[in-house]
């Protein structure tokens, strides 16, 4: 992966999630080859694609919270965010096609200024509705972010010996050699 900083991992999606619609209208959650065939730009707002992420109910002034691949999440209007990062691919001359085998540019926008303020329905989902718990999302993506850059800690893990070394390393190192350390015995 050449830029997990800008590689989409996770993001608020929304759509229906009644169960008597599962493989139907109720898979919201894919961020598939499928949603990039048929949402866009050139779609119009109220399509059922561009319900996914473009113009997805109860964005946080106008923005989706998005997870990146390197660990970290901020929040981003849909307009600013391109083809590219949900492919994982950075540069021109590769081709990005979608399910229906149209080439996608790499810096292409996923969407458009105007729709950054939409929302496909402004009516609560219905796990919303029978939870009262939607302001809580946030929460939850709280909790897998940390999840997320916990499994990136783990994997960036240092070698024994370098644990074991004097020296003080610097970023997410530190923080790792500073969990490392081993604790005072108590005589």
């Amino acid at each position: 992966m050449t830029k997990p900083s800008e590689t989409v991992a996770m993001c608020d999606v929304s759509g229906s999630n009644d169960p008597a619609f599962v493989n139907g209208v109720a898979d919201a959650a894919w961020i598939d080859t499928v949603w990039a065939a048929r949402s866009g730009p050139g779609f119009a707002a109220n399509s059922q694609f561009n319900g996914r992420i473009q113009t997805a109910y109860a964005k946080h002034n106008g923005r989706v919270n998005i997870i990146y691949a390197d660990g970290h999440a901020a929040p981003s209007y849909p307009s600013a965010l391109y083809w590219g990062q949900f492919y994982g691919v950075f540069q021109s001359g590769i081709t990005l096609l979608n399910y229906d085998h149209n080439p996608l540019q790499w810096n292409g926008p996923i969407s458009q200024t105007a729709y950054d303020s939409l929302q496909w329905s402004t009516t609560p989902r219905i796990k919303d509705i029978a939870t009262k718990k939607h302001k809580n999302h946030n929460l939850t993506l709280s909790l897998l972010c940390f999840f997320v850059a916990m499994l990136l800690f783990i994997s960036l893990r240092p070698p024994k010996s370098f644990r074991s070394a004097a020296v003080v390393p610097r970023g997410p190192r530190r923080l790792i050699s500073i969990f490392l350390k081993p604790a005072a015995s108590s005589q």
